[in-house]
């Protein structure tokens, strides 16, 4: 009986997914896709309500927030000629587990100069 009690003891501790040793890297809280309706380059681009670090290549930049406190929060995307965008996001408690980074990342597709002026 203590064989048959060990065995299953060993298989449910085997059965838990990664070891914690095995972690990666978190992915950062928020990241943002910012484009153009009509695809063209972007200047800079310009997020307030957080600190961001931006950059890109041809029609599209990449705006990661490193660090953001959970809850919800406001933010405008800005670039040279078109109009500012405007949009909430929340950051939701993740479900804990030996790998959380503590919170759900998002990734936000922003369209700049599309009907309605809004994030997707």
């Amino acid at each position: 009986m203590t064989r048959v009690a060990l065995a299953i003891v060993a298989l449910l501790f085997g059965a838990c997914g990664t070891p914690c040793g095995d972690c990666g890297a978190c992915y950062p809280p928020l990241q943002l896709r910012v484009s153009r309706a009509g695809g063209e380059l972007l200047s800079p681009v310009m997020i307030e309500g957080a600190d961001a670090h931006c950059g890109g290549g041809a029609g599209e930049a990449v705006c990661t927030v490193d660090e953001l406190a959970l809850g919800t929060h406001t933010l405008v995307v800005r670039t040279d000629g078109e109009a500012p965008v405007t949009l909430t996001v929340t950051l939701e408690r993740d479900g804990g587990g030996c790998c959380s980074c503590g919170y759900q990342p998002i990734v936000r597709e922003v369209v700049l100069g599309a009907t309605g002026d809004s994030g997707v």
